[in-house]
């Protein structure tokens, strides 16, 4: 689908500044995935700040790119358009997270759009990157939502109740988060850096920091 005029354009590799290429003995780079709420963006930047590596957050380089919130990217572009936009951002990301050494944070849809899947495959597959799918209890995502204010600030994918919307949205995802995840994590909340604690444990890291 062609991007609607006014949103910028750019080249298809991103920046490849920050840290340098991950050790060849060590974990090259992390992708989280889950609904929105789950946790991807606070989680991202603790196991980024703990292991040294630089923290790529799809949506906010989405909203630094085209220079308003993601809400009003997604409220004037609707879905389709948005992960049209999505597709794009990650491809400009793609210089960066080809050398390594990188956390990514996806957006909660993001995994809907078939040809991030395959820039996720072709990490995790090439580039021995690990995904992981961030988990949290639908009622436990209204709850965060709410208390962030989000509520009203993003428009709702379903018109449905936020709880309805999550459990719905959940079915209709999870076979992607299956098919892209090597580790499912449950996030019910807590310390965020004890959290990533427990996450690089499972992923057999120690912290760096």
């Amino acid at each position: 689908m062609d991007v609607p005029s006014g949103s910028t354009s750019g080249p298809a590799e991103g920046p490849t500044d920050g840290p340098a290429d991950a050790p060849a003995d060590g974990l090259v780079g992390l992708y989280l995935m889950g609904l929105r709420g789950s946790g991807k963006t606070s989680l991202g930047e603790e196991l980024a700040l703990q292991l040294g590596f630089r923290h790529v957050d799809l949506d906010e380089s989405i909203a630094t790119r085209e220079g308003r919130p993601v809400q009003e990217v997604l409220q004037d572009l609707g879905e389709e358009g948005f992960r049209s936009i999505e597709h794009r951002q990650l491809k400009f990301e793609l210089g960066g997270l080809l050398r390594g050494g990188r956390v990514l944070s996806l957006g909660g849809g993001s995994i809907e759009n078939a040809e991030i899947r395959k820039i996720l495959k072709m990490l995790r597959n090439e580039k021995h990157w690990v995904g992981v799918w961030i988990e949290c209890e639908p009622r436990e995502l209204e709850r965060r939502i709410g208390m962030s204010g989000g509520t009203g600030t993003r428009p709702r994918l379903l018109g449905r109740g936020l709880q309805e919307e999550m459990r719905i949205l959940l079915t209709r995802r999870s076979r992607y988060f299956k098919e892209l995840s090597d580790h499912r994590f449950a996030n019910p909340g807590g310390r965020i850096e004890q959290r990533a604690r427990e996450l690089l444990s499972i992923l057999g890291q120690a912290p760096q920091s």
